[in-house]
């Protein structure tokens, strides 16, 4: 990662995002000067675990071992709910998309 992103910086690439499923000290958060946390409500979540193969015991077990919602939350700058469809968080993503790098001056 460290590798690409000083590519990117070479090319003068204005913005660059990193997808991570968990952002940690020394890793991703070193290199971001913004962190975007995606939160769900847990019985959305165990739903969708289901739906995709997970029984819900299981399922219930990995959601008790990953963060909760307010300790992701604490972490990021912008708190996307993707309680919703695909399409809202979509939305979401691209409404603050623009309004940030409008505020950078960076023309889409």
């Amino acid at each position: 990662m460290d590798e690409a992103l000083e590519k990117e910086r070479e090319k003068k690439t204005k913005c660059v995002v990193l997808d991570v499923p968990i952002p940690v000290n020394k890793g991703f958060v070193d290199h971001c000067d913004q962190i975007w946390v995606v939160t769900c409500d847990d019985r959305i979540r165990l739903k969708r675990l289901v739906e995709r193969g997970l029984n819900e015991e299981d399922a219930q077990r990995r959601i008790a071992v990953q963060m909760t919602n307010d300790e992701y939350a604490s972490l990021g700058d912008h708190i996307l709910d993707n309680s919703g469809s695909i399409e809202e968080l979509n939305e979401q993503v691209e409404k603050l998309i623009k309004e940030q790098l409008h505020e950078r001056g960076i023309r889409i």
